[in-house]
This record gives C-alpha cells, sequence and structure tokens, in this order.
C-alpha cells in the first residue's frame, strides 16, 4: 500500500499553501516546470502565470476543488489540465492501481486524463475556465480501499497569461483553523471546560495502526464521532462511545477504519469529548497480531522467517521420517502448552497437508523440516550478539536479520555465542559504516546459519527539549524530563521549543482555542519521538470579562453611548462562511476596535486589538459602514481564544450598531479613490501587483465641472 501513496499521484489533484487573502504572485522561471518543482498546495491559492507547462501537487484530502483559470488576454485557447503517471515511476505495477483505473468509468471519470476547460461562472460574477474535481473523485478511492490521503499531481497548461486561482471546499480545509490534531501514543488530560473543543481523529493517518482510547477518571467520558468540525452531542454524530469510569477503551483496527473512511467519504474524523469530570484520555497502540512466537523441535529453536512465511529446523542425522513426525507432534503440543503463540480469539496452531504448513488464526507458514547429512550436533543458532560488550537490541535466537544496527566506528567489538559449544562462528570483519555484516554459525553436524547485521552510524536517541516558552516566556517550572504542563492565558498562546541535541527535530501543534492543547513532537536522530504536552486554560480576568460581554445576534441592534464602555461578544465561529456587515446609525464616523477576547481596550498598542476599523459614510450612502468578507472574518477568528471576536467603541454621539448579513456586491466590495478637494493638487492609491479581484470606484458626482488627470506610474 506505501507504493499506492505515490502511484495514484496520477488520479487525483488539490490546492496550494497560501491564504485566500494572500495577493497573487508572479511565479519564478523554474518554478512548477516538473514532478520535483511542483507547487505544494493546500487549501487555497492565487498565482499568475506566462503561458506553459505548470506542475501541482496536493493530497485527497483537500477534495472536493476548484480550478480557475482568467486569462489576461480575452481570446484566448482554452486551457488544459492532465494527470500525468510519469510522476510515479512503476505506477502501472501496483495493481491496486490498475484496480483503480479499471473502476474509474464508474465514476464517471477517464483514467489518466486530458480535460480542456470550460468557460463558466464563478461566485463573483466572473466567467473564467474552469474545473471541478468532485465527489467522484473521493468515492472511487474511498470505496476501493485507498483509505487515507495521498498525494496527486497535475499539470496545467496555459496558451497565455493568466490569473490561476484554485480552492478547497473539503471539510478538512473548512476546519483545520478551529481543531487540534490528536496524536497516537500520548495522554492528555480533560476536564469538563474542556467540552467545548472539538479535535481532529486521522483515521487515514492511522489506517496501519491498531490502537484504542483508554480514559481513567473518576467520572465518565462521552467520546461523539463525526464528519464535521460542529459536531454536538445531537448534530453531525456518526457514532458515540461512553467510557466508564475504570479503565475501558474504544478500539480502532484497519479493517475497522476502512469501513468508517468508506462510509464518510473523508480520511478525517471530528471528535467531541464530553468530560464529566477530570481524567486522562490515552491513545495508545496494541498488537493484536495472531503469530507464532517460537516454535521447538527436538530441543531446538526452528527459524521463523514472517516474509518468506516458512519455519525451518534442520533434526540429527539418522532421524526417521516417522520420528520427525513425533517430533512434530511434541513440538505442536509444547507450543499449546507453553504458550509459544499470540491469539486474541480463541485460535490455535494447527498442521496441515501432512505436516506441510503450520496455521494460526489467518496465518499460514510452510515447514521446512530437513534431516542432517552426518552425525553430530546440528544446533547452528546463536545464544547471544554483543556490540561492545551490549546486547544486540531485539536480538531472539530464531531472528536471522537486524536493520539499523548502530555502530560508533570501524572498531565496534561485535560478539556471538552459539546456543551449542560444539558449533563454530564465523564474524566478518568491518570495513565501513554503512555496511553489511554476516555472522556464519557451523554446528557439528555442517549444516549452516547465517545472522546477517546491516551496520550504520550510531545516531542519537535524545528527544528532550533544551527550552520550551509561551509568549517569549518560559514555561513555569519547565524540566526536560517533564512532559506534561498547566498553563493559564489570556489570549491565544504561541509555543516555542528548542531541543537539547542539534541533531533531533521540533514540530509544534500550537493549541487552536483556549480552553486547548499545544503540543511538542521532539525526534531523535535515530527516530525515538517524546510528546510534550501544555494545557492552556483562561485566566480567570479573562473568563469574567468574556461572561459580561453582549452577546451579538445577526439582525439586532445595541445602542452605543459615548460615556459607557460597552463590549460585544460576536460567535464569529459560527458565522463562518457568511459576509458580516457592521453598520453605524450616528451622524458622525465612529472606531471599532476587534479584540481576541474581552480583556482589551481601545488602544492599538493593546496586543489584544487584533484589529480596527473606522466606520465612515460611503459618498454614494447615507450610511456609515464597514463589510467583512468571509475571508477577512476567517483570519480574524484565527486570532481569537474561543472563537468569538470582542468589539469595543470609540464615538462622541448616542447611536446603533447593527450586525447583518451582506451579499458581496461592486459596491460593497469597491475601494474608493477620491480626487483630490483642492485645485491643481493630487491624490494617489497604491495598487497591489497582480491585484485582479481588487474593485476600484470614483465617485463621479464630484467630477461635475472639473478637468481630472489620471496618471498611471
Amino acid at each position: 500500500m506505501r507504493r499506492l501513496f505515490y502511484a495514484i499521484a496520477a488520479v487525483l489533484f488539490s490546492i496550494f499553501v497560501l491564504p485566500v487573502s494572500t495577493q497573487a504572485q508572479i511565479v519564478s522561471v523554474n518554478d512548477g516546470k516538473s514532478c520535483e518543482t511542483a507547487f505544494i498546495v493546500d487549501t487555497a491559492f492565487t498565482g499568475v502565470f506566462t503561458a506553459g507547462d505548470y506542475w501541482f501537487m496536493s493530497e485527497t484530502a483537500m477534495l472536493p476543488i476548484f480550478l480557475y483559470v482568467y486569462p489576461q488576454e480575452e481570446s484566448t485557447k482554452a486551457p488544459e489540465v492532465q494527470f500525468d503517471f510519469t510522476c510515479t515511476e512503476g505506477v502501472y505495477d501496483d495493481p491496486d492501481v490498475a484496480k483503480l483505473v479499471d473502476l474509474a468509468a464508474e465514476y464517471k471519470l477517464t483514467l489518466p486524463m486530458h480535460n480542456t476547460l470550460t468557460q463558466g461562472y464563478d461566485a463573483d460574477g466572473n466567467r473564467p475556465y474552469m474545473i471541478s474535481f468532485n465527489q467522484n473523485y473521493r468515492d472511487l478511492l474511498y470505496n476501493n480501499g485507498v483509505s487515507y490521503s495521498i498525494p496527486a499531481y497535475l499539470r496545467l497548461r496555459l496558451y497565455s497569461t493568466s490569473r490561476v486561482k484554485i480552492v478547497s471546499r473539503s471539510m478538512f480545509s473548512m476546519c483545520r483553523d478551529f481543531t487540534n490534531t490528536l496524536s497516537l501514543n500520548t495522554t492528555l488530560l480533560f476536564e469538563p471546560i474542556d467540552s467545548v473543543n472539538t479535535y481532529v481523529w486521522p483515521i487515514g493517518e492511522w489506517i496501519n495502526e491498531r490502537y484504542m482510547f483508554v480514559w481513567r477518571g473518576e467520572k465518565k467520558l462521552s467520546m461523539y464521532v463525526g464528519k464535521n468540525c460542529r459536531i454536538d452531542r445531537s448534530n453531525y454524530v456518526r457514532n458515540y462511545f461512553i467510557l466508564p469510569d475504570h479503565e475501558n477503551n474504544t478500539k480502532m483496527t484497519p479493517a475497522r477504519a476502512k469501513e468508517w473512511i468508506k462510509d464518510v467519504n473523508q480520511t478525517d474524523l471530528y471528535v467531541r469529548l464530553f468530560a464529566e469530570g477530570e481524567g486522562t484520555l490515552t491513545l495508545e497502540t496494541y498488537s493484536e497480531d495472531v503469530d507464532i512466537t517460537d516454535y521447538i523441535i527436538m530441543g531446538q529453536s526452528a527459524i521463523i522467517d514472517r516474509e518468506k512465511m516458512t519455519i525451518s529446523a534442520i533434526l540429527p542425522y539418522g532421524t526417521s521420517q516417522d520420528d520427525m513426525y513425533d517430533a512434530m507432534d511434541d513440538a505442536l503440543k509444547d507450543m499449546i502448552a507453553n504458550k509459544r503463540y499470540t491469539a486474541f480469539n480463541g485460535e490455535k496452531p494447527k498442521y496441515g497437508k501432512k505436516y506441510a504448513t503450520l496455521s494460526i488464526g489467518d496465518k499460514t507458514y510452510t515447514m521446512v523440516i530437513t534431516i542432517a547429512q552426518k552425525s553430530g550436533s546440528t544446533i547452528s543458532t546463536l545464544n547471544n550478539i554483543t556490540i561492545d560488550g551490549v546486547q544486540l537490541l531485539g536480538f531472539k535466537t530464531n531472528i536471522l536479520e537486524y536493520l539499523d544496527v548502530e555502530v560508533s566506528n570501524t572498531e565496534a567489538n561485535i560478539k556471538a555465542i552459539p546456543t551449542d559449544d560444539k558449533a563454530k562462528v564465523e564474524i566478518d570483519a568491518i570495513n565501513s559504516i554503512p555496511s553489511v555484516i554476516k555472522i556464519t554459525v557451523t554446528a557439528e553436524a555442517g549444516n549452516q546459519m547465517i545472522y546477517t547485521l546491516h551496520l550504520i552510524k550510531s545516531r542519537s536517541k535524545n528527544t528532550r527539549l533544551l527550552s520550551l516558552m509561551v509568549d517569549g516566556v518560559s514555561v513555569p517550572n519547565f524540566s526536560p524530563s517533564t512532559l506534561y504542563y498547566k498553563m493559564t492565558v489570556n489570549k491565544l498562546p504561541v509555543v516555542t521549543a528548542e531541543a537539547e541535541d542539534s541533531k533531533s527535530t521540533v514540530e509544534i501543534g500550537q493549541a487552536k482555542n483556549v480552553p486547548g492543547f499545544a503540543q511538542i513532537f521532539v525526534t531523535a536522530e535515530s527516530g525515538d519521538r517524546e510528546i510534550y504536552t501544555i494545557k492552556f486554560s483562561l485566566a480567570q480576568e479573562v473568563l469574567s470579562c468574556n461572561q459580561t460581554a453582549i452577546l451579538a445576534q445577526l439582525g439586532r441592534s445595541y445602542q452605543i453611548s459615548p460615556n459607557e464602555d460597552i463590549v460585544i461578544g460576536c460567535p464569529a465561529r459560527d458565522w463562518s462562511g457568511q459576509n458580516i456587515c457592521i453598520t453605524w446609525t450616528g451622524q458622525k464616523d465612529m472606531e471599532v476596535y476587534v479584540g481576541s477576547s474581552c480583556l482589551f481596550t481601545t488602544n492599538t498598542n493593546d496586543e489584544s486589538v487584533i484589529a480596527h476599523y473606522t466606520l465612515k459614510q460611503p459618498k454614494w450612502t447615507k450610511e456609515r459602514r464597514y463589510f467583512f468578507g468571509v475571508n477577512e472574518l476567517a483570519t480574524l477568528v484565527r486570532k481569537t481564544v474561543d472563537n468569538n471576536i470582542y468589539l469595543r467603541f470609540k464615538t462622541t454621539e448616542t447611536a446603533n450598531i447593527i450586525l447583518s448579513t451582506y451579499i458581496p456586491t461592486c459596491n460593497n466590495r469597491a475601494s474608493m479613490i477620491d480626487i483630490p478637494s483642492v485645485q491643481n493638487t493630487q491624490s494617489s492609491v497604491d495598487i497591489p501587483q497582480n491585484a485582479f479581484s481588487t474593485i476600484y470606484s470614483f465617485y463621479l458626482p464630484e467630477w461635475q465641472k472639473k478637468d481630472v488627470k489620471i496618471t498611471w506610474t
């Protein structure tokens, strides 16, 4: 399946890393000219491209996706898109890819695909060339076993300089700015106050893992699962679990995860956790793989090769066939009596086809039992392997090959002790690192066993942090050996950290809300990983202040007076996807300040102030307004602690504030360019490079009986 992770590269397509509000950019000469230089796309992208071919790469979690092309020349050849399989070598060698290609027609798709874009209308009434990658693409993947997000490549051919806009409308892209992703093998402390948050459960990323949710607390934890980040106890629920007050778990297996993914048509689930009391929730992997752990025949441990699915042993010289069968019967009885296997549903090992195979559960090994060609002991296994006096990590007598064996240098002292002192051991010299050396064990009877070590240079296993800071201040009582911290904050915190070892890497999952969690992942050079967690709660003064704010409702008016300090709390997260207008009914301009919590002032130097607006009267209306577009509102919400924005005002008169939705038009989207009021003077406006989506307006009544010159510099 790992090949498939890249092989479907040609099957689907997605987006770019720049937020929607980012200005369009001119593309450099070599950008996106090949698979290797493809633009890595995320949720939304706008770029300006000259004529030519360009590559994009994203992940299928971004589906559905919409691609728009706005040529600068009105009469030009239509752009083309093509899924190109050459980005992934040997793609057709994977049977899963061939299966998807064969099934594509059932989903009204043609693979490999080459399409010419057609013209249509976008949300702003423009008529670009466009194409959508919709539900059919997701269904093709998720209904046929591709149950995790995979990279996908697309080649776009342009015939003139064009603006390219790519937008994801996936649930993942809509929810990712407001939800933290759960992490495997980590523990989180939960309290009832934490139940306001939604978390991402990346079942697609963990598709090959067996793991469980374990709750340890005095009271119960309810876990609600759905496909929407707005999930609560009654809406968008797919399933729910009640974890009682003793250690209990909800298990997830690959087969179960695939069914869920097929059901919800996405690789991420969304989880709400309602805690009745304080406790800890642990996500931990576990093993439930039925297998043979050891096979002892005539006192000798046979070699179990789990890749080739064989069990090999050599019996003493002169052993008859009847003696061999008796020995195998004894081996089976010993295996069952001493539990030399793992089973979880009552499975027991058994022979088949006259001792030719040994099966347990759905695993079947081929038996390779031979008789020594001369007398003497046939035991050719090792009892131990040490490197510089330390036992080889993971050594077992019946395991013959070891990957990534770390040694400090070519002088490393490797010793091997045979199980039978009559056996002889030969060890290859270490001539270089990395290298492969063999340890050959020759039994007294002449049969041999070869152990293989793949040597690499020693790597650091240090997963400790040197420092851990929140908003530039060290976390109180920080210690590299302490993995869990609790802090109160008055704004959305920013966590920074530094590893003790420069060879280690640090990744930080910032808290998206408060209360909420930030997690710091420290990965050592060796691949070992440790997770530090900081739980954030709102400071009491913020909680008290937020509770005093007036909760805004769309369409209602609120009186504002110059001698009153009124704070209006707006559930901006709930307004996502809508365009919001603030209307001021006063006769003079009004100052509006937006804070990340209630605890801010009308001082623009206050770091809690995330925006400041002046409500002015446009020349063509009698009302003072400010229009929040969808993207601007989303940007503000990302800076808040609790998904609400808070408004304070500065005015010299008493009047009303009204919050309402609006439909974007040229009037409320346009930026006014004023002409100077004094004769023989000039005014200027800076127009951003490639500002294709910006509309400018002139108020023509002011131009009457005036000579006006427009100059472009």
